[in-house]
């Protein structure tokens, strides 16, 4: 399996095993052009992997974008979903199991709270940079 791979499906595995996160989506559903989801709800975003290898270890630098997306509670909504995930995350190395690899650091890195054009909906956006490894 690909770091890519195994990374992502670590992230879904923890990030689902949490009950205190809403619906959690890879690719949000959408009919007709427009979201078809329950709301609020976390997806998965985009990720960065850039070699972190040694002379007897191959590994990732990776970073993952995960965001939160709330109708109803404005801002605060949002920043209490973020919450959850960054209490889930950062720094939970050891609870991240990633197939073949070995978490070594999981660092969150930025968030932002942006409200949407259509003035209802509020978007969270976090970014967390993550050290995998294995032997060689």
């Amino acid at each position: 399996m690909s770091i890519e791979i195994a990374l992502q499906k670590a992230i879904w595995t923890r990030l689902g095993e949490s009950s205190d996160l809403p619906a959690l989506y890879e690719n949000v559903p959408q009919k007709d052009g427009q979201i078809n989801a329950d709301w609020p709800f976390v997806s998965i975003g985009d990720d960065t992997h850039a070699p972190w290898d040694t002379d007897d270890s191959v590994g990732s630098e990776s970073t993952i974008t995960i965001h939160a997306w709330a109708r109803y509670g404005g801002r605060a909504a949002v920043k209490a979903i973020q919450a959850v995930i960054y209490e889930l995350l950062h720094r939970h190395e050891l609870d991240l199991e990633v197939e073949g690899f070995s978490a070594v650091a999981v660092e969150f890195e930025y968030s932002e709270a942006l409200e949407d054009p259509d003035g209802v909906t509020w978007h969270g956006v976090q970014r967390f940079r993550i050290y995998i490894e294995r032997p060689v």
